[in-house]
């Protein structure tokens, strides 16, 4: 079966954005191929560069150290530093010593998606996305890769949607870019969803694709507890902490335990009644 890293690869230097609902893996399967395409054959001396917009996306889960090396990464917290990036995007990777080959953006929604920012800064950050991956598809052979929040949508644009994450007649849960991405870019549209019932196996569908092509995989407990506390710091840092607290009145109780039961009717509260009894006093 083909790994779905190689389904999110394919297209040659075309735009694929993948979309899902939050915690479905997204993230992961955004690093697994970025990590896939610097291993593949003639690459081996290109790099790749990551922008977050989310702030906290933690690169050392990848296992492969020396891969990652070849990875270069941007750190985005505001729209306006995520607009200039993409705006400056084109001239950086030509400014720099080594081949940046790859752009992989997650999420590239984050800063489209809130209803409290306006519609004019939304529309600049869209024309300014449009303009520089077209530029680095068509003019610089640069591939780029994104993530992005599924949002739901009207059924009239159901040839987008896939029936298994329909939420009802007249909505689905599709894709976050419209038929506007379709026809200004060399674009590809995948959405994961989770597969009904099964809350470890994902179903990738490939949007707008004649074909109507869908591919499942499988996302184990060791995927799962990383998708879940360990893919950003924010989660990895808090998990330590409640960890590390959890284990310290664990430990505690354990301890406690062991040493009442090994000490059992030596303690003051098992001879106490029989001292008193005898005579004597608390004070003694």
């Amino acid at each position: 079966m083909e790994s779905i890293e190689r389904v999110v690869l394919e297209g040659g230097d075309v735009y694929t954005d993948t979309s899902g609902l939050p915690g479905v893996g997204r993230t992961r399967i955004l690093l697994s191929s970025v990590k896939e395409y610097l291993n593949q054959q003639g690459n081996e001396k290109a790099y790749a560069l990551i922008i977050d917009t989310n702030g906290d996306l933690n690169l050392h889960d990848t296992g492969d150290d020396i891969v990652m090396e070849r990875v270069k990464y941007i750190r985005i917290l505001s729209i306006t530093s995520f607009l200039a990036t993409m705006i400056a995007l084109p001239g950086y990777i030509d400014s720099q010593p080594f081949d940046i080959k790859l752009v992989a953006i997650d999420t590239i929604s984050n800063y489209i998606r809130y209803p409290d920012i306006k519609q004019s800064e939304k529309m600049s950050v869209m024309s300014s996305l449009k303009k520089t991956i077209n530029k680095l598809n068509t003019e610089m052979a640069v591939k780029v890769l994104s993530t992005s929040d599924a949002i739901l949508r009207k059924a009239e644009d159901a040839s987008t949607a896939s029936t298994s994450s329909a939420s009802d007649q007249n909505h689905y849960i599709g894709g976050f870019f419209g038929s506007h991405f379709y026809q200004s870019l060399r674009f590809r549209q995948l959405q994961i969803y989770y597969e009904p019932g099964n809350s470890h196996t994902r179903i990738m569908k490939v949007l707008k694709d004649n074909s109507d092509t869908s591919y499942k995989y499988t996302i184990d407990f060791a995927q799962t507890l990383n998708n879940t506390l360990f893919k950003r710091n924010s989660t990895y840092v808090a998990s330590i902490f409640v960890g590390t607290f959890a284990f310290g009145i664990g430990y505690d109780v354990l301890t406690t335990s062991i040493w009442d039961k090994n000490n059992a009717g030596k303690q003051w509260p098992d001879v106490r009644a029989k001292i008193l009894a005898a005579g004597g006093s608390d004070d003694e």
